[in-house]
């Protein structure tokens, strides 16, 4: 017996989330903690402080980043 359904695809119903734009209070307190703390440090003060993931906070700072070249 074969399976005349094999070869029919569902529609993909999945959506990457949108890109949000960095804040400019963001911007102001990543500055701040990177001048306090350095670069590697900045990213736990600024988890604690935004109450979010480290991941997530590097993906900020990415876009904080690029967004001034």
């Amino acid at each position: 017996m074969v399976n005349r359904w094999s070869s029919v695809k569902l529609p993909s119903f999945y959506e990457p989330p949108a890109r949000r734009r960095p804040s400019e209070k963001e911007e102001s307190e990543y500055f701040s903690a990177l001048a306090e703390y350095g670069n590697d440090e900045c990213v736990h003060v600024l988890a604690d402080l935004w109450g979010i993931s480290t991941l997530n906070v590097k993906k900020i700072i990415e876009e904080i980043e690029g967004s001034w070249l």
